[in-house]
């Protein structure tokens, strides 16, 4: 199956929300992410804001009917805002490199049907493609996912781990210079 991997503005991210948040569940409501129906519903409230963020990015891969069925997105990393700070703190020295000018990496997911056939390597190349920074920044699960396998893969360094971003919730945090 061929899919189309376009970026999309802030007209089309507004009415293909339910699309977004559907595969934003069929990927974080599995193992090892385990997101209860409260923190889907969470992503669902923020989406329209996580949109109008400084820098923000939206790229979306869809199937032969046009179907969502895969997207990659973040934005612009801002200094006192409430990420970058606690990003800046747990990086501490290394925070000056990583962060001064910084894309943030929010989001990877591709539905669980069409994984493993580089879809998700080809939404982050586009996405990168569009991105003006000199680094990029990611939280990825701390055990080891596909996620973070092609992140490894394709130059992305592990600059954390057991980064609680929520009681019991472990993440790493990896950098990449652009």
């Amino acid at each position: 199956m061929r899919y189309i991997i376009k970026t999309f503005d802030q007209k089309n991210l507004v009415s293909a929300k339910f699309s977004v948040v559907e595969v934003y569940k069929s990927v974080y409501s599995l193992a090892p992410y385990n997101e209860p129906a409260s923190q889907i519903e969470s992503f669902s409230t923020s989406w329209e804001t996580r949109t109008k963020k400084n820098g923000f990015l939206f790229v979306g891969a869809e199937d032969e009917a046009k179907k969502l069925v895969g997207f990659a997105y973040g934005w612009k990393s801002i200094s006192g805002d409430s990420w970058n700070m606690k990003l800046s703190a747990r990086l501490g020295e290394l925070s000056a490199h990583w962060l001064s000018d910084c894309f943030e990496f929010v989001d990877l997911a591709v539905i669980p049907s069409v994984q493993g056939v580089g879809l998700g390597r080809d939404l982050t190349k586009e996405l990168f493609a569009q991105v003006n920074a000199k680094t990029a920044i990611l939280l990825t699960h701390q055990t080891t996912t596909k996620a973070s396998e092609m992140y490894l893969r394709n130059g992305w360094i592990q600059l954390s781990n057991n980064f609680e971003v929520a009681p019991g919730k472990l993440y790493q945090v990896m950098g990449k210079t652009l």
